[in-house]
């Protein structure tokens, strides 16, 4: 089963005899589940098992659902300006489906924010890898703990949590028979609770979303923002987002919400002549780039937009005589609305380290 094909039948999109035994199966499956995470965050919750306080500061950023919400962006973000303000962030992350010990995640951040200059520790355990962080980087002032809201293990001063407005709740149910991580009650641990691709809804979506988040309990600050692609490169060569109202493009990506960057990208106006989607965090082959190609040319397509993510995977398979078709790598970063951001900074900076930032 596809990752597509499993989101067609919880979200009840796919109907007939199999969806519905599978979403029964998925029904099933989901007591023990859905149990066992609520047992957990109770044990934590009345301090039965108990979580390790860091070294340094520790702000998470996690959600409470499985797949896209944004979260890399606004890692970026955070890290960006705690630099700016003289802070030594380090990152911390699990490592998500890592390719010989780099994450997708780990990569595009690197390259977002300078490399060595922004440690980034990837390690499952995340007290081992902030262990490592401050024997290499004994400067480092402050951890961003990325993916962190299900890490409970990690004591936390400031807990982020990152919903997008395209699919906000996981379809209502918890993993397998929707795509909530545990309980929607689990807002209730947040400080800030962060709006992702909120200018994806109508407004009145946006405020049943918020009143979901206050109707399970949930007291903490609500702050809104987009993913704007501010510009397009290829090669080492950066161009404005114009480009894509004038050139035929093909649209190849592996991400969590393929369709939320489509709709972006046609608010352009471009001429979008065909896409190929595959899985999250999809390890793209030769012969996919070979498919992506073909299929491209056939449609009479002058360029491939693709994602950063994607492209810290094609890096190496494009170029040569086989890539018929020049590559473009969107440049993505989170904008707030309003004063929302400089809210959400000195919220995180005066929790984190006891003054504003």
């Amino acid at each position: 089963m596809t990752e597509r094909d499993f989101l067609d039948i919880i979200s009840g999109r796919r109907r007939g005899a199999s969806a519905a035994i599978m979403r029964a199966a998925f029904s099933v499956a989901e007591l023990p589940y859905a149990a066992a995470v609520a047992v957990r965050n109770r044990l934590y919750d009345q301090g039965i098992l108990a979580n390790t306080k860091l070294p340094r500061p520790t702000i998470s950023i996690g959600n409470v659902t499985a797949g896209g919400v944004g979260k890399t962006p606004l890692v970026a973000f955070l890290a960006g300006v705690l630099r700016a303000a003289g802070h030594k962030p380090a990152v911390l992350m699990r490592g998500y489906r890592s390719v010989n010990d780099a994450s997708d995640e780990q990569m595009l951040l690197e390259r977002a924010l300078g490399g060595e200059a922004l440690p980034v520790m990837v390690d499952p355990d995340r007290v081992r890898g902030a262990e490592k962080a401050i024997a290499k980087y004994p400067e480092v002032d402050v951890f961003l703990l990325d993916d962190g809201m299900q890490h409970r293990r990690v004591a936390r001063d400031v807990e982020i949590v990152v919903i997008s407005a395209v699919e906000p709740f996981g379809y209502g149910r918890v993993l397998p028979r929707g795509l909530l991580r545990e309980s929607l009650t689990g807002l209730r641990r947040a400080q800030a609770i962060v709006i992702t691709h909120a200018n994806e809804v109508e407004a009145e979506k946006l405020k049943e979303i918020e009143g979901e988040v206050r109707r399970v309990g949930a007291a903490a600050p609500i702050f809104r923002a987009d993913h704007r692609h501010v510009s397009l490169r290829a090669s080492e060569q950066s161009m404005p987002m114009d480009v894509l109202k004038q050139t035929p493009y093909f649209l190849a990506c592996g991400i969590g919400s393929p369709e939320s960057l489509l709709w972006q990208l046609q608010k352009y106006g471009g001429n979008c002549v065909g896409h190929r989607f595959f899985s999250d965090h999809h390890h793209f082959t030769a012969s996919d780039l070979d498919e992506i190609t073909t299929q491209a040319k056939a449609a009479g397509a002058k360029g491939i937009v693709v994602t950063e993510k994607d492209w810290m995977k094609l890096e190496k398979l494009a170029g040569g005589a086989r890539q018929a078709i020049p590559i473009w790598r969107l440049r993505l970063e989170i904008a707030f609305w309003n004063d929302d951001g400089e809210r959400l900074v000195a919220m995180v900076s005066q929790r984190a380290f006891g003054t504003p930032c």
